[in-house]
């Protein structure tokens, strides 16, 4: 009888990625049937580097207890901003002390993870059923790094060194009211007279009230009285708000100008007088307002019954302050859950999403605002769009391309701007929507009916498109439109589905984050981590790709197991570094009784070049400091199941060949399905080859564990192969 030949297969670079979608006999020679802690990176499969501690942020405040992490649908994701002349991340997290006081923390972190800055801002007005999620969103145009938008639509900016409140922790600051924008409700109004029924003043519309202001702006042209004794009234289109300050100016035939304010604290009746001046203070006429029916007027005591006709338009402004009543139909019961920049004609829009809280009843549903071109300041009250069916929940706006994307669970829409006129109609039925009365139209369309993103915080851009995890774990990127499709969603995570979906709950999903850094796409649910390179060829060049099967072979995952923690919420940021930010709600007992403490973390991903890494990590408070403990990382990774060309004849295993970078390893066969006891060897820089003896299988893998730093080099196997199986 003739001995069976000796065969050498040479395992290809382990380049892969995991594929935990199909059984581990049928996927790619390259690609790993499983791994936890590996990565490919510089032409090798090697262990991931280790994270340290970079801020050990200490307490930010005792005695505060309940961490908000926010709606569960809002993620909170690290805005990107220039603090300082360099780029950096903020991000903002909330406190709450009792049911009628809360707290908002905005850290800025270099991209390395270094602290820079701490802000906070107390707020006395919300309760536990209409807790605020404020938003944070980058300055945009305005000149401010960052910007808070609270639930009833007050703007907070970081203050300056005077609202220092402790060392290094700064006070956010209301938005100065100088620098929000005044909307002119209409030019050209008209007086009317004592005597005279009007409602509604007359004048040609401008401008809506602003959302994020009180104060409004409306012109009249003054003509002179000629209804005998009656007297001039000009009329305000609202009812003012008592209390604050009205502001009259009046230019004369002459070009003089006169200003004067009433300044709403000296109210007898429901009515204030007050005078106009000219620069150097010397009065011109004596005027009054009516707060309670919303009118101002001259003083007909004072000399002059009215105002001269005049020879110059919109010749007399009146500012002044509403009743809260139309933003507050805006803002009761919701909150602004997400907003981006989006590009529009004359500069970039603020889109904002106003979303109904959980429990609460809000009848405007959600919807979609947006700002004036270049005014993050300025949100007309007639600025807004409904998005789909009012059942399924916006969730995020992101902007790709001339596209505002407009996330919901369980589909995705986008919206375009367009320079056409429409009328009343296109804007009730929703088609297109009026976004600056000045000829702009919003066109909305579906782009998927059961796609969409339940974890907002998993939003990216990947080569300038959008990538993000869907409600039901799975991972998808939208492609950009082509001269032979329109944008499609496609699929790019099958290969992990199985796996994410099996490991992590729906709750943790919801709140999972990602981001992009040194390449590549990180995303992490629990203590678990995905990610994959996005400048492979495979993930660039999706477009040429038509079946799942193929983009599946194209992108390689890799899975990371990151050490166990007491945090709360995590973020990720970074750019040549990852940085996983921890945050930490402690309670501590002692002597002089208990405290829930608030802290911060930063961890940065090293370089890989320690012998045998190991994770610093934050683990809780202790003292008022962080506690810092360390853990090696473990790293293993287990090949294909290999067949040798039969999957019905039997297989000798002689020997395997191994070309590994480290200094010792554990080796573990897998013969059909079972894997064998671990052998340890010490690693030769040259490659070794270690005897076996496997008499009679099927399928050959092989499982490689460390906890010292390890990269796949050569991997062969020698084996023989008998007959059939009988």
């Amino acid at each position: 009888m003739s001995r069976a030949s000796v065969h050498t297969f040479a395992l290809p670079p382990l380049s892969g990625g995991i594929d935990y979608e199909k059984p581990p006999d049928r996927i790619e020679d390259d690609t790993l049937a499983a791994a936890e802690n590996v990565w490919w990176h510089n032409g090798q499969l090697k262990m991931r580097p280790a994270f340290s501690i970079v801020s050990n942020g200490n307490r930010c405040e005792e005695s505060w207890n309940s961490y908000i992490h926010g709606s569960d649908f809002c993620g909170r994701k690290p805005v990107r901003i220039t603090w300082e002349g360099e780029d950096a991340f903020a991000v903002m997290v909330q406190k709450r002390k009792s049911t009628r006081t809360e707290k908002f923390f905005v850290y800025v972190f270099a991209s390395d993870g270094v602290l820079r800055r701490t802000w906070t801002l107390e707020n006395d007005l919300y309760t536990i059923l209409d807790a605020a999620y404020a938003l944070l969103l980058p300055g945009g145009a305005s000149r401010y790094p960052f910007l808070v938008y609270t639930r009833n639509g007050d703007i907070y900016c970081p203050g300056t060194e005077e609202t220092a409140v402790a060392s290094g922790v700064y006070a956010l600051v209301p938005v100065p009211e100088e620098e929000i924008y005044v909307p002119t409700i209409f030019l050209n109004g008209a007086a009317y007279h004592t005597g005279d029924n009007v409602d509604v003043p007359t004048g040609t519309m401008v401008e809506g009230f602003n959302l994020f202001s009180d104060r409004f702006r409306c012109c009249y042209t003054t003509t002179a009285s000629d209804s005998g004794n009656a007297y001039q009234l000009f009329k305000l289109p609202v009812k003012l708000q008592s209390g604050k300050p009205v502001t009259v100016t009046y230019t004369a035939n002459d070009g003089k100008v006169y200003t004067g304010t009433a300044d709403g604290e000296h109210i007898e009746n429901g009515i204030q007088y007050f005078d106009l001046c000219d620069a150097a203070g010397a009065r011109y006429m004596s005027l009054l307002v009516n707060y309670t029916y919303s009118h101002i007027s001259v003083n007909i005591q004072s000399g002059n019954p009215y105002f001269p006709t005049s020879t110059i338009s919109d010749n007399l402004e009146v500012v002044a302050y509403r009743e809260h009543r139309v933003r507050a139909a805006f803002f009761q019961n919701a909150a602004i859950a997400d907003g981006c920049y989006f590009g529009g004609t004359g500069g970039s829009r603020l889109f904002l999403l106003l979303r109904q809280n959980i429990g609460g009843e809000d009848p405007f549903h959600d919807r979609v605002l947006w700002s004036e071109p270049g005014m993050p300041f300025y949100v007309s009250e007639n600025s807004y769009a409904y998005v789909g069916n009012s059942s399924d929940r916006i969730t995020a706006l992101e902007v790709q391309a001339q596209f505002l994307t407009v996330f919901k669970e369980h589909s995705t829409y986008v919206l375009t701007c367009q320079n056409e006129e429409i009328d009343a109609d296109s804007v009730t039925q929703g088609s297109n929507v009026d976004i600056a009365s000045k000829g702009i139209a919003m066109s909305i369309r579906l782009l998927s009916d059961r796609i969409g993103c339940g974890s907002p915080g998993t939003i990216v851009r990947c080569l300038d498109r959008l990538t993000w995890m869907t409600s039901d774990g799975s991972i998808c990127t939208l492609m950009a439109a082509t001269a032979y499709n329109d944008h499609n969603i496609v699929e790019i995570g099958r290969a992990i589905g199985n796996r994410l979906r099996a490991t992590s709950t729906s709750a943790e999903r919801r709140k999972a984050v990602a981001c992009v850094a040194d390449g590549r796409y990180f995303l992490a649910i629990g203590s678990r981590m995905y990610l994959f390179d996005i400048r492979d060829q495979g993930f660039a060049n999706l477009s040429y790709f038509s079946k799942p099967e193929t983009i599946d072979r194209h992108i390689a995952w890799y899975e990371w197991r990151l050490p166990e923690d007491e945090a709360v919420d995590k973020y990720l940021f970074g750019e040549d570094k990852l940085v996983l930010l921890k945050l930490f709600d402690f309670y501590e007992q002692s002597q002089a009784g208990s405290s829930t403490q608030c802290a911060v973390a930063a961890m940065r991903l090293e370089s890989d070049t320690a012998d045998a890494p190991i994770d610093r990590v934050a683990r809780r408070l202790q003292g008022g400091t962080i506690e810092m403990t360390t853990e090696p990382v473990m790293a293993y990774f287990e090949t294909k199941r290999f067949l040798f060309g039969s999957i019905v004849a039997f297989k000798r295993i002689k020997a395997l060949f191994l070309k590994l970078d480290g200094t010792s390893c554990r080796i573990r066969p897998i013969v059909d399905g079972t894997m064998l006891d671990p052998i340890t060897i010490e690693i030769h820089p040259n490659g070794q080859m270690l005897p076996l003896s496997v008499a009679r299988c099927r399928s050959f893998g092989l499982r490689v564990e460390s906890d010292r730093a390890v990269a796949a080099g050569s991997l062969a196997v020698e084996y023989s192969r008998f007959g059939a199986v009988r």
